[in-house]
């Protein structure tokens, strides 16, 4: 902000496909374009394989349906302006449990590999238009939802 810039936040459920395009207009709506943007949706369930079971493959749904499906919906809501522009980045919060496979992490690292390999498939289509993508693997985060596992 002290060199000028601005940042933005908007409140979406991801796992929503209504909500999805709702919030990429009303961000469009109100700024007329995206510089930059973060996605950094995420939800993990960290549960090991033995426990995790033919009953509870709900959970990959779940955890797909927001860090791939809804995070990929809003990406490609936005990306369409960057490139009439000629101008953007997208950074994609990523997990270092993707290049690690952590053990009881099955279905969050399958969601935030798929996320990494799209966008990196993307890059190769949108990189001629001006609009680049990077991905931030960061390492396990002390947050609430750490926190109460």
């Amino acid at each position: 902000r002290a060199a000028g810039g601005a940042a933005h936040d908007y409140i979406a459920n991801l796992s929503n496909d209504e909500d999805c395009q709702r919030v990429a207009r009303e961000i469009l709506a109100d700024h007329g374009y995206v510089d930059v943007f973060v996605s950094n949706a995420g939800r993990s369930i960290r549960r090991s394989a033995k426990y995790q079971g033919a009953d509870r493959f709900h959970d990959f749904h779940r955890l797909m349906a927001l860090n791939f499906f809804g995070a990929l919906r809003l990406i490609l809501s936005l990306l369409p302006s960057m490139a009439e522009r000629g101008s953007g980045h997208i950074v994609h919060v990523s997990s270092f449990g993707v290049p690690t496979r952590q053990p009881r992490f099955a279905g969050y690292c399958a969601s935030k590999s798929a996320l990494d390999a799209a966008l990196q498939s993307i890059a190769g289509e949108v990189a001629s238009q001006g609009v680049s993508m990077s991905s931030v693997q960061m390492p396990l985060v002390q947050t609430k939802m750490v926190e109460s596992k």
